[in-house]
């Protein structure tokens, strides 16, 4: 495990270098339509809202906020999935990142919506471990667990996030949000604002995970228009 991941810092110096190869179109504008239109439907949520309860799309599953995160989590499936399609996963075992990606967050967004990560931490908690000590509830573990999970797999993978530009710097934005819902859900007491507050970081996560999928998938997409370019003069040369 421990020559496995040097093997990932090492072969990750060799992606900086191709990362400066790789042209992709400016997203700027895009990230920023994005992040402005996400937080109208935050704001829209608080206020357009039944009985003047303003977290009330914030504390139910089944709440529009909810809503928009599992939908960004299968965009992110999605889109790992065509990145995964088209990459060649026979020259590079590391394109199978794509692969895993689409798995996991295929399952991030039923979980979203059918709270596999809530039943199994009510199941513990009546079962001979009983109630968690350390931390408010096995629930809040158990989302700790897949955050160590994913980091872990990114640091395994860290070359083939590294090759496409602005790809892992959309991650960390994705990534850091995460931290920041499980902290608040971890550490602060249910209230009105706090409900807001981590569900906000939440979908903001989960909208950050796609952009970056879109990002990667842009970078996949240059780098295979670059081989096929190659190619094509290659062959007029002969």
């Amino acid at each position: 495990m421990k020559t496995l991941f040097k093997s990932s810092f090492r072969d990750a110096k060799q992606s900086l270098f191709q990362r400066q190869q790789i042209k992709i179109p400016s997203v700027k504008r895009f990230v920023w339509f994005v992040i402005v239109c996400l937080l109208i439907y935050i704001v829209a949520a608080i206020i357009f809202v039944p009985n003047g309860d303003r977290d009330f799309y914030f504390s139910k599953e089944e709440g529009a906020i909810t809503a928009l995160s599992a939908i960004m989590l299968a965009i992110t499936s999605g889109l790992a999935w065509v990145a995964f399609f088209l990459s060649n996963t026979k020259e590079n075992k590391l394109s199978y990142f794509w692969l895993l990606v689409t798995m996991g967050f295929g399952f991030f967004a039923l979980d979203e919506l059918l709270g596999f990560h809530e039943k199994l931490g009510n199941l513990i908690t009546i079962s001979s471990i009983g109630p968690a000590e350390v931390f408010r509830n096995w629930n809040d573990l158990i989302v700790i667990v897949y955050g160590v999970i994913a980091l872990l797999v990114a640091i395994y993978f860290l070359p083939e996030i590294l090759r496409y530009p602005l790809f892992a710097e959309m991650l960390s934005t994705a990534f850091l949000c995460y931290c920041l819902h499980t902290l608040i859900d971890s550490t602060q007491e249910k209230s009105n604002i706090g409900r807001i507050l981590e569900e906000s970081a939440k979908v903001f996560s989960s909208t950050f995970f796609a952009i970056a999928m879109f990002v990667g998938l842009l970078g996949v997409l240059s780098v295979n228009f670059s081989k096929q370019k190659l190619e094509i003069e290659r062959s007029k040369s002969y």
